[in-house]
């Protein structure tokens, strides 16, 4: 039997002096209450308490043996309610994973604003484009930008899309010409991104129809960052997630080119362990990103961004 009921069990027993009002302060039958203290004093083969039919007293040996379970009960009660608390108040600290690109340029801001609104919250924002294992890395949560569908095993909440668009500053398009049609883009110079799956072609369609284009590269790197400034600078053409280049676009630096056409999309996913007994600051942070796009998980917030400025700007 249970040894650490048997303790409540003979607590109570003790407090209230009675085995039935024992009972039913623990919602137990009385003939539970006392197998429980039966089995107590089996294991340590000591009489805890002498009873008759008329009194109960406790013995020397359940004298001490009461002591220790009061004090022993209250730090278990206290560790559970400690415990709980993380459940239900925003404190702690919260390790998140992202993207290293996605994360600098839009996590940054709205951990920041995050943090001012819960202070008892600390943040530790690792950044690596490598899909960290939550459980035995001991992440509360990580941001995925994927192109596929997500692992149906993983817990998550889609929050946007981000799509790709075709881009070069418009110092380039001057200078080497603006595509028309897909087939144009391999006469250009390439800033392509290493490790992406479809590095060397891209295909792109347009009602229904597809074409594959093969890159001729002028720059390949592994920082989509360091090729967005490339193209800032007139290097090249390069292929990005909107999340990357809509203030480039916005401000005038970078054009796209061939905007009726689809060149396919990432998906932005919030993962997370476990679905159920979430803590509170897992629970809050993961609410202040979904409302951070509110127009829902198949919008582009970053096109709309780069359109508004834009538009603004002319």
């Amino acid at each position: 039997m249970d040894t650490l009921v048997g303790m409540r069990a003979f607590a109570r027993v003790v407090e209230s002096k009675s085995f039935a009002e024992a009972a039913r302060r623990l919602k137990l039958s009385p003939a539970m209450v006392t197998k429980h203290i039966q089995n107590l004093e089996q294991r340590i083969d000591t009489r805890l308490l002498n009873r008759t039919p008329r009194q109960l007293s406790l013995t020397e040996a359940g004298a001490a043996y009461y002591e220790r379970c009061v004090n022993l009960l209250a730090e278990i009660e206290d560790a559970e309610a400690e415990a709980g608390a993380f459940s239900r108040l925003p404190r702690g600290r919260l390790r998140i994973s992202a993207a290293v690109d996605f994360g600098a340029a839009e996590l940054r801001p709205l951990v920041q604003s995050f943090m001012h609104e819960y202070p008892d919250i600390s943040v530790d924002l690792a950044l690596t484009n490598r899909f960290v294992d939550l459980v035995e890395e001991e992440f509360d949560l990580a941001v995925r930008i994927v192109t596929r569908r997500l692992h149906p095993s993983l817990v998550a909440r889609k929050l946007a899309v981000s799509r790709f668009v075709v881009c070069a500053s418009p110092a380039y398009l001057r200078r080497a010409g603006t595509p028309k049609i897909p087939d144009d883009l391999q006469a250009h110079r390439w800033l392509n991104y290493s490790e992406a799956p479809t590095r060397d072609e891209w295909r792109l369609t347009r009602d229904g129809k597809s074409k594959t284009v093969n890159i001729a590269h002028g720059l390949r790197s592994n920082h989509n960052h360091l090729l967005c400034d490339a193209a800032v600078d007139g290097a090249g053409i390069c292929i990005q997630p909107t999340f990357n280049v809509w203030r480039h676009i916005a401000a005038g630096r970078l054009n796209t080119v061939l905007d009726d056409w689809s060149i396919g999309e990432l998906g932005i996913h919030v993962v997370f362990p476990n679905r159920t007994f979430l803590p509170a600051k897992t629970r809050l942070f993961i609410d202040s990103l979904a409302a951070s796009f509110p127009r829902g998980p198949q919008h582009d917030v970053w096109r709309d961004r780069a359109r508004s400025r834009s538009t603004r700007r002319g």
